[in-house]
């Protein structure tokens, strides 16, 4: 894994790190859904900007993980996922 993904990884697994604070400027628009999926779901606007934070991050590991894999992948001759899938069934 490299440097980028084992930052991310360690930022999204980590919950017990020291809290940073972020001067955070958003457009009108989306603070006022902020402000309306917040009170939907019962939650601080701050706890639900860290929710889509780390769901964020989540994915674009998953991503990274999925762009190295595919060139070990590529490598060993396979073109596609379900290439992959069909050799492991």
């Amino acid at each position: 894994m490299n440097e980028k993904n084992s930052f991310l990884k360690s930022l999204y697994l980590n919950n017990k790190c020291s809290t940073m604070n972020f001067d955070l400027t958003i457009n009108k628009t989306l603070a006022e859904k902020v402000k309306e999926v917040s009170l939907q779901l019962n939650l601080e606007e701050n706890d639900l900007i860290v929710k889509a934070i780390k769901r964020f991050l989540h994915i674009q590991e998953i991503a990274l993980i999925r762009k190295e894999f595919k060139g070990v992948a590529t490598k060993k001759g396979y073109q596609t996922e379900q290439d992959i899938f069909n050799d492991i069934s």
